[in-house]
Parts: C-alpha cells; structure tokens; sequence
C-alpha cells in the first residue's frame, strides 16, 4: 500500500527486508495474549519493542497545514491534521486517532487517509517519550501478576484528549455534537476512557485491539448518556487467554450500560490489518455519511 499524498517521504523499514511502503500501523503486533515464546503476557513494553523492529516510520515535508502543528496552548499534545477534503456549510465531523505505545503522530496516518473525505481527522501525539523512541499515553508496570497500567498516567492522558478537543476547536473549527475518538493498543484504551465518561463531548469511540481500565468503571457516565454512545470494537488478538478476557470485560461493562456496540472478532490476527481497518472505515461511513449537495 502506498503512503498517503500528504505524508511525503513516508517510508516503512523492516530488518532484514530492506525498504517497503507501510503497514496500516505502526502499532503493537499484539494486543494482548501470550508471548511467541509462550512466557506469559505480553506487556506494552514486550509490544514496543516488537513495533520498532516491525516498522519504525518518519515522515518529512508535506503541505504546511498537514504538518506535525505544535501542541495548542496549554496542551501538550502535538498533532497532525487532515481537514475535510470537500467543502461544507456547517462545520465537518471530527475523529481523532490515538496512536498505540511506541508510535507517534505519524503511526495511523495510512488509516486516516482512508477515512471519509467529509472529515476532518486529527492525528495527537502521546505525551510520554520513550528511552527507544516513539511514545506512549501511560507506562505499565510489570509484575508476576502480570502487567498494570499507570493509572494516574492513564487518568492524566483522558484529560489531556479531553482538553485537546477543547484547544484545536480553537484553531480547527468543527462540529462539536460528532466527534469519534479512536485508536489502537494503548489509544484504545484511552479512547474508550474519553468515550465512557464524557459521552456529552464524544458521539463515538472505536477500540481497535483496546479494552477498559478498572479505573474507568468507577467513572463512567450515567446510563442515559451511555445509551447514545456508538462503539466499534475490533479484537484481533485471540491468540491467548489475556485479549480474550480484556474483550469479554468491556463487551459486560458496555452491555450492561446500554452502549451500542459493533463487535468484530479476527482470531489469530493481532493486528490492525486490512479487514480490521476496512470494517472501521465502513462503519464510520455509516454513522457520518457524506452530507447532500
């Protein structure tokens, strides 16, 4: 697949196989499960590692508008923007793509090149960089229980989303009453913590190989909030009894407050691969079709 026109220079490396275009992401080759060795969980740090030999990718030049922008003020979050391609009256839809641990604002950028041209889509950097590169929206610590999310980094980072959606109307008008926030991995995660809690400032959230935090559960929002909300939920990783559980939990916790979910399961593929990423398109085709001219 070729890199989209307004990321010139894209180049996806992976060892041993020399320069090819890139994946749909940058992101973790698993979700969750058990390592190929079979030694347990796969933590996010075990994922960061395999997403920079996987493919590591930069980008230079481009359309100034399409650039890296500096975070807006008060938010660190730095973050690139596709504005709608066709011409509207009324402000256009917004949906904003949370990377996963170790990638950046460079890393969904094939993704949102296929999106719906009547969108506008905005691409934020994590705010903790890591010691190898690339970033991350919380740390996790690993124990013999397995692996936990930084909660207060988590809870830091749902603010943050919350606080960029405030700033970049500012700069990037658009339509308040359609935001979906999305992401892979980690930016799942953080999606469905944005999404759940404030569902008066988010129409819709996808979680793509995502799942939510105990912590969340304790925020939620009313059910009468959460019966408006439109989830797409994609679980690839059933290669282990982790991912599974994660995505049993959060299908419970949506199902028992009334959220609208569309589930897709791609057993064995913990990826955000073709299928995963075209059903995601579709469905967001469907909840924002093209406005009549």
């Amino acid at each position: 697949m070729e890199p989209p026109s307004w990321v010139k220079g894209w180049t996806g490396t992976v060892a041993g196989q020399g320069t090819r275009a890139p994946p749909l992401c940058a992101g973790p080759a698993r979700c969750g499960g058990t390592s190929a060795a079979g030694q347990g969980p796969v933590s996010d740090i075990d994922a960061t590692r395999t997403e920079r030999q996987g493919g590591h990718m930069t980008a230079t030049g481009g359309a100034a508008a399409r650039a890296t922008h500096p975070a807006p003020p008060g938010v660190a979050l730095p973050y690139r923007f596709r504005p709608a391609r066709t011409a509207a009256r009324a402000p256009a839809p917004l949906l904003v793509l949370l990377h996963g641990v170790g990638g950046d604002e460079h890393s969904l950028a094939t993704l949102a090149d296929r999106l719906p041209g009547h969108l506008h889509v905005a691409l934020p950097r994590a705010p903790l960089a890591g010691p190898q590169g690339g970033h991350a929206w919380y740390g996790v610590q690993v124990s013999e229980e397995g692996a936990r999310a930084n909660a207060l980094e988590a809870e830091a980072a749902r603010v943050q989303v919350l606080q960029f959606l405030d700033q970049l109307q500012q700069v990037q008008p658009y339509d308040a009453q359609q935001v979906c926030v999305a992401g892979f991995g980690q930016g799942a995660v953080i999606a469905a913590s944005v999404g759940l809690t404030r569902p008066d400032r988010v129409a819709a959230i996808g979680m793509l190989c995502g799942r939510i935090l105990p912590q969340v559960k304790w925020q939620l929002a009313p059910g009468e909030q959460l019966s408006r909300l439109h989830v797409f939920f994609a679980e690839g990783g059933a290669d282990g009894i982790t991912a599974t559980d994660y995505a049993e939990d959060a299908m419970r916790t949506m199902a028992e407050h009334g959220v609208e979910v569309a589930y897709r399961d791609y057993p064995g593929r913990p990826r955000l691969h073709e299928a995963m990423a075209n059903d995601f398109v579709q469905w967001v085709a469907q909840h924002w079709p093209a406005p009549a001219r």
